[in-house]
């Protein structure tokens, strides 16, 4: 039995907002859509996902996932073309390709597929979310984030938003990093990296929340594929959204008092925000 297939999702990206030459960046759980047409294994999900990205983006369109691997954070390096990310089997087979550009952040890096991938990805800023980072570029290029199996709110470009607004519960943290740059003579390279990271004396954003008011706001286009869905929003609406909501009131997203920090050490996996990137081995993040 299956419950989907290639056309099915393609039809579905459509309708979501995807168009041909645009710029798609993607969280997503694919095996939550269960079996398609194509066959019952992994990679006949993989190969039936991107091509119904392929098909709905044409054959001038971008996708781009993430491929964090937070290298920096655990002092190890960096390299694009071996460092394993942590968003699941569809980010890692997609950034493999031989036709993937792979991003050079140590921390938050991206993968991309489609002309113009390169560029796109090319001499971004050494602060994961600040000016001259890929979030910056996703939203000059009108492009769309498009989550598969998980909620609006689950999304990195939300750190990108917070640190625009100046959030009180985010902070600057400097990483030093050694990244193995393809274009250098000299490897790996020595540098320093800043990701606007979760204070640890602050309380946790609800991100479930902020799903749920991007939906109210009608922002949020949704599909259903198969067992699961689509949820797609544009990254101009949800940063706009964003500003003006935390303008009104900065603590639009801790509505409690007191919302004590998941314990990340017992369970890494199980985690509230998007720092994750997406699925891990079946799990939303």
């Amino acid at each position: 039995m299956s419950h989907y297939n290639r056309k099915a999702l393609a039809e579905a990206l459509a309708g979501v907002g995807v168009a041909p030459g645009g710029l798609v960046f993607s969280h997503g759980n694919i095996g939550l859509f269960g079996y398609p047409e194509e066959g019952r294994d992994a990679r006949a999900m993989r190969h039936t996902v991107h091509g119904a990205f392929r098909d709905a983006l044409g054959p001038d369109g971008i996708l781009a996932v993430p491929c964090f691997s937070y290298s920096a954070c655990k002092g190890e390096p960096f390299d694009p073309a071996t460092t394993p990310g942590v968003g699941g089997m569809f980010p890692e087979w997609l950034r493999k390709r031989p036709d993937a550009v792979r991003s050079l952040d140590p921390i938050f890096s991206v993968a991309a597929v489609g002309p113009g991938a390169g560029e796109l990805l090319a001499d971004l800023s050494s602060e994961c979310f600040g000016p001259g980072s890929f979030w910056e570029r996703l939203a000059a290029r009108d492009g769309i984030v498009v989550n598969l199996n998980l909620n609006a709110g689950f999304n990195a470009l939300a750190h990108y938003a917070e640190r625009l607004a100046g959030a009180p519960w985010r902070m600057d943290k400097a990483f030093p990093a050694l990244v193995y740059d393809p274009s250098s003579k000299t490897n790996p390279v020595s540098t320093t990296v800043r990701y606007y990271c979760q204070r640890p004396d602050a309380a946790y954003a609800d991100y479930d929340l902020l799903s749920r008011l991007l939906e109210n706001a009608g922002l949020v286009a949704r599909a259903k594929v198969g067992r699961g869905g689509i949820v797609a929003v544009k990254a101009l609406a949800f940063l706009d959204f964003f500003l003006v909501a935390f303008r009104e009131n900065p603590a639009f997203l801790h509505p409690a008092a007191s919302n004590p920090a998941p314990n990340r050490a017992a369970n890494p996996a199980a985690n509230p925000d998007p720092d994750s990137g997406g699925e891990k081995e079946g799990r939303n993040g």
